[in-house]
This record gives structure tokens, sequence and C-alpha cells, in this order.
């Protein structure tokens, strides 16, 4: 058994080369978005849906009122029972900005991308490509759960920090990726 697969045969796992990208002038590119330079901005990426965890963000973003957090990523009707409970409620420094084709501009300009997905009813994340478009691409600071599956490819990029199962632990982690230490 390998950790891509559940059958015992040999496999080979092609990953395609993700070219780096000179990161612009912070000021500009949120600028360019029409957003506070002098505030910290996190960005979250995916479909909101249970297997995304969008409802972990939001409970971040009520830990720390001054940082604006954002949501790529669509509100699709076959989810509502997750998003529209959560969108209720929404903390007033979170700012959904729907399906874009310009996720690059957000890795550019954030100071933190935060990608809270969780296993869920025996689902989980393969590989997802806004991993490695954050880190490979961006050297954008990350963090997120390590899971099995990403096969220690992170392990070793200097923007990555893995959440962990405490919160009060993730908060910290989350502060030093905005503020330093």
């Amino acid at each position: 058994k390998n950790s891509y697969g559940i059958y015992d045969t040999d496999s080979i796992i092609w990953f395609p080369e993700f070219s780096r990208f000179e990161r612009p002038d912070r000021t500009e590119a949120l600028l360019g978005l029409g957003l506070d330079p002098l505030k910290k901005h996190v960005v979250n990426v995916g479909l909101f849906q249970p297997i995304k965890n969008q409802a972990e963000v939001f409970k971040y973003a009520r830990k720390f009122p001054d940082v604006s957090f954002h949501f790529i990523g669509n509100t699709a009707p076959n989810f509502k029972d997750y998003w529209e409970p959560l969108l209720n409620n929404k903390p007033e420094n979170c700012k959904l900005w729907g399906e874009r084709y310009d996720v690059e501009k957000f890795f550019g300009s954030m100071d933190l991308h935060l990608f809270t997905s969780r296993p869920y009813r025996g689902m989980s994340e393969s590989m997802p490509v806004v991993l490695r478009e954050s880190v490979q691409n961006w050297g954008q600071k990350t963090l997120f759960y390590n899971n099995p599956r990403y096969d220690g490819i992170y392990d070793n990029e200097p923007s990555v920090k893995y959440l962990t199962e405490n919160f009060d632990n993730n908060c910290e982690l989350i502060r030093e990726a905005l503020y330093g230490t």
C-alpha cells in the first residue's frame, strides 16, 4: 500500500514543475485589489464545503479582528447546508471574493495563505494544486494541516508551517507568520 492508493502495486507519481514567480511590491499589489496595505491580509482558497473547512478560518478571524481574511471560491448550491450558516454569522473582517481567475494577485500580495482542509466523512485532499501554487510558485507563507498523501514534499519548504490539533497553538503560528516572533 502506498500513500496514493489502496493497491499493492508499483506506481510512479509525476509532479509537474512549478515556476517560481517574483512577488510584486506588496503595497502596489494590495492597492491594485483595493485593499489597505497598512493591514495584514490572509487568503483562503477553495470551494466552500466541509472538507475545505472555512469554518475554522472564521474562528481565527474572530481571534484576529484587526487582520483581513479573504476567501476565494464559490458557494455552490449543493453545499448550501455547510456555507449558509457560516455566512449568516460571518465575521466583519472576512471578505468573500467568489470564484476568481486571478488567484495569483492574492498569492502575490497577501501576508499568509491559510489552508485548513481536513478529512471529512472519509474524504480528504489528494494533492491540492492551490498548495503547490502558493508554496512553490509564490514562496508564500502557508499554514496547513499536513496530510500523509503529501508524502513529505513540503517538509523542507521554509515558507511552510503545519497546523496542529491545538487551536491556541495555531493562533500563535498565525501570529508568528503575520508579525514575526
